[in-house]
């Protein structure tokens, strides 16, 4: 039933990207009809030391660069039920941390369970050591989480990345985003006062149409300036059929990848920053599979923690860490107890 559904909605979908326009959202209307879905299982899934927890899956934001609402279809979350069966085979597997994954987390909503509660009820699951949550939509993001995260002893870890795009109002504006500056500032001061050591990652698009110098001279400030501790940095290409691919004022590709390129620089020196800042802390890191005579693992905040040295014994396992000299891509650490 649900394979039919799929292909059913392949060919519903290719049909309307084929003609979408700017003034082209109503062709949509019909993908509402798509309820709260569950994901079959054939055989034993093959699980490590993290795993990705589909929760739900397509978009009704429509922001103007973005095609993910007619090739994935509008929001839809999987029901619990079915979420429940397969954190259980996880946890029952081996598995230690679960990665919560979709295309807008934050709207999470099955018969009667939003996404705070969804948190409460997976966190609740006997077993479960720890639970992440991946990008999430800023304005989707319940601020009771931050008392989750400030709880040392809690399963959710003290991590969020928040996709804000762009760092000018006007560039927001112009994507169709649902806040501003201003609330997003707010917004990451709070989580930072909330829950100690948490790290804030963002995402920035470079080159959207009509982007500036100035305009991007202010999304640089604006990284700069915000508690952000670094940032995927990604360059506007057009995605055929969108509000933006039909766009005025273009930005020349070798400018978009030069503006690209600066704004990378921005995000390593930050990220070494926030590198330098752990230098000293105890963290708790789930170790991952030895290779090349080293062994890594990630804290609770997300840092990518090294060890090197013949450390077999240590994959899977949750330690103790000192974490000692910082590299612009992780932390190298010296182990101080496992059980």
């Amino acid at each position: 039933m649900i394979l039919k559904l799929k292909v059913w909605l392949l060919k519903k979908l290719l049909k309307d990207v084929a003609g979408y326009g700017v003034e082209g959202d109503t062709k949509l209307a019909h993908i509402n009809e798509f309820e709260d879905f569950s994901i079959g299982f054939v055989g034993q899934p093959h699980f490590e030391q993290r795993a990705n927890l589909k929760i739900q899956d397509g978009c009704d934001f429509m922001c103007s660069f973005c095609v993910i609402p007619f090739s994935r279809g509008r929001a839809r979350s999987r029901e619990w039920n079915d979420l429940l069966e397969e954190v259980t085979r996880m946890i029952d597997s081996g598995v230690q941390e679960i990665i919560l994954t979709g295309v807008n987390l934050g709207t999470y909503s099955s018969n009667g369970i939003n996404f705070l509660s969804l948190i409460e009820k997976l966190c609740a699951i006997e077993g479960l050591s720890r639970l992440r949550i991946s990008s999430i939509e800023p304005t989707t993001i319940p601020e009771d989480l931050f008392v989750f995260m400030a709880d040392g002893n809690h399963p959710l870890m003290p991590y969020l990345h928040v996709p804000l795009q762009s760092g000018c109002d006007s560039v927001l504006s112009r994507m169709k985003r649902k806040y501003q500056l201003k609330e997003m500032h707010d917004f990451f001061n709070r989580a930072k006062d909330a829950v100690s050591n948490i790290c804030l990652g963002t995402d920035l698009l470079v080159g959207f149409p009509g982007e500036t110098d100035g305009d991007f001279m202010k999304t640089c400030s604006t990284f700069q300036e915000y508690p952000l501790d670094y940032s995927h940095v990604f360059t506007f290409s057009e995605r055929k059929g969108t509000p933006a691919s039909k766009m005025d004022n273009q930005v020349p590709m070798d400018e978009r990848r030069k503006r690209s390129a600066h704004l990378r620089t921005l995000s390593a020196s930050k990220r070494f920053d926030f590198h330098k800042r752990q230098e000293g802390i105890l963290s708790q890191v789930l170790f991952e599979n030895p290779k090349n005579n080293c062994i890594t693992g990630y804290t609770e905040n997300y840092t990518k923690v090294v060890i090197h040295g013949n450390h077999q014994n240590l994959s899977d396992k949750i330690c103790e860490v000192e974490l000692v000299t910082s590299t612009p891509e992780y932390i190298e650490g010296k182990l101080t107890s496992c059980i």
